[in-house]
C-alpha cells in the first residue's frame, strides 16, 4: 500500500503537501522519491518544482515511518528556458538545413560535424559521407595553408568568422571553386 505525505506525517501543514507524494511503504530498498510536480501559484499561473523527499524510518524500528524530509526547487524559469532554447535550436537547425550557400559545423581539429545540403551538393559528397572527412582532405593544396591559418585564429578566438575564395576537391576529383 502507498501512503500519502498526509499519511506519514499529521499535522496542520500536511494539507498543502502535493497528493502526487507517494511511498511505497514495502520498498525499503527505495530511499528517496525525486518528481517534476507542477501546480499554480496564488494568482493561478502554472509553476514547475523539481522536488525531493526522503522518508525517514525510526532508528530503533526500520519499518516504522515516521518522517518526511523534502526538498522543492522552482524551476518555472528554467522550464521557460528550456522551451526558448528548443525553439531556438530548432530555428537555427532550419535555417542550416535550407540555406542556398554550403555551411559546416567544424570541429577542432577540421572535422565536419554538421553539413548541410547545399555544400554536400557543391562537393559531390552525401551529408553523410562529408561528415567522415575534415575540411582539410577536400581542400585544395595551395589553399589549405591560409585556411588553415586563418581557421586557427578563429579557434583561438582572435577573429570571430572568415571568408575565403577557396578551392576544394569534387568528389569525382575536380577542384571546385567558392568564394565571396
Amino acid at each position: 500500500k502507498q501512503k500519502t505525505a498526509y499519511e506519514i506525517i499529521a499535522g496542520d501543514w500536511s494539507s498543502d503537501v502535493c497528493s502526487s507524494d507517494l511511498f511505497p511503504s514495502h520498498d525499503k530498498t527505495r530511499r528517496d522519491n525525486s518528481e517534476q510536480v507542477v501546480s499554480s501559484d496564488a494568482n493561478g499561473q502554472q509553476r514547475v518544482y523539481w522536488e525531493v523527499k526522503t522518508p525517514i524510518y525510526d532508528d530503533s524500528d526500520p519499518k516504522k515511518l515516521w518522517g518526511l524530509c523534502g526538498i522543492s526547487t522552482d524551476i518555472t524559469s528554467l522550464k521557460h528556458q528550456e522551451a526558448a532554447l528548443r525553439e531556438s535550436e530548432k530555428r537555427f537547425h532550419s535555417t542550416f538545413a535550407s540555406a542556398p550557400i554550403g555551411m559546416a559545423i567544424l570541429g577542432l581539429e577540421g572535422q565536419f560535424i554538421q553539413v548541410n545540403a547545399a555544400l554536400a551538393d557543391i562537393v559531390g559528397y552525401s551529408i553523410e559521407d562529408l561528415q567522415k572527412k575534415t575540411f582539410q582532405r577536400i581542400t585544395y593544396p595551395e589553399d589549405l595553408q591560409g585556411d588553415m591559418e586563418k581557421f586557427a585564429q578563429l579557434r583561438d578566438g582572435l577573429i570571430k568568422s572568415y571568408q575565403l575564395e577557396m578551392r576544394y576537391f569534387h568528389q569525382k576529383g575536380n577542384p571546385i571553386v567558392t568564394g565571396k
